[in-house]
């Protein structure tokens, strides 16, 4: 049975705070997971558990970063019209992609 849950490579968390310009506290902060989580999975010492992954996942694409795999090949793409409205906020939870003008 195979899971619903994107994977996700370190590289690619990685490039995500990269395009947001945000480090690990502040990614940890908006995600709720630890910077040391965060520093744990891009240094590839464990493999995120599932919410994790939710988590880091769900909370660059609120920023419009989404995640790409192909075949072997693995990146991540900036939504350029969402990240003005959302690159001073700390706590998007309630701003859906939806809602961009």
């Amino acid at each position: 049975m195979m899971s619903n849950t994107p994977s996700i490579e370190p590289e690619q968390i990685r490039a995500a705070r990269a395009l947001l310009g945000w480090g690990r506290a502040q990614c940890g902060k908006i995600a709720n997971v630890s910077a040391e989580t965060i520093k744990n999975v891009e240094k590839g010492v464990f493999v995120p558990n599932a919410m994790t992954v939710e988590k880091l996942v769900t909370t660059f694409e609120r920023h419009g970063v989404y995640f790409i795999t192909f075949k072997a090949c693995h990146g991540v793409m900036l939504d350029k019209a969402l990240k003005p409205i959302l690159s001073n906020e700390t706590d998007t939870k309630n701003v859906l992609p939806q809602e961009r003008e």
